[in-house]
């Protein structure tokens, strides 16, 4: 059966149909995503997005470099630092020395 036209249906469907193409949601478009260019932060002892979810969003992505935290979500703000040099190793070994 089709569905009814957009001007007869409730307001709340016509919202979530409004907003669905804008959503994105990583599991699903990670096929889109070239594996050898990300690089993951797991943090062990994250109870906000909780490790189990970390490790399943590491899994639907291939396994990309993964650098394993120690900490909790809001924790690993404490190696900012860290995070910020292990990250420009990737993009430097990635992207070049000049960004190009």
């Amino acid at each position: 059966e089709a569905a009814p036209p957009a001007e007869t249906r409730p307001q709340s469907d016509k919202l979530a149909q409004a907003l669905q193409p804008s959503l994105f949601d990583l599991l699903f478009s990670s096929y889109n995503l070239a594996i050898a260019g990300l690089l993951l932060f797991v943090a062990l002892a994250d109870r906000t997005i909780g490790t189990a979810n970390s490790l399943r969003l590491r899994r639907t992505l291939g396994f990309p470099r993964t650098v394993f935290l120690p900490l909790g979500h809001y924790s690993s703000y404490l190696v900012l630092p860290y995070l910020k040099r292990r990250s420009l190793a990737f993009f430097r070994e990635h992207l070049g020395e000049d960004g190009s």
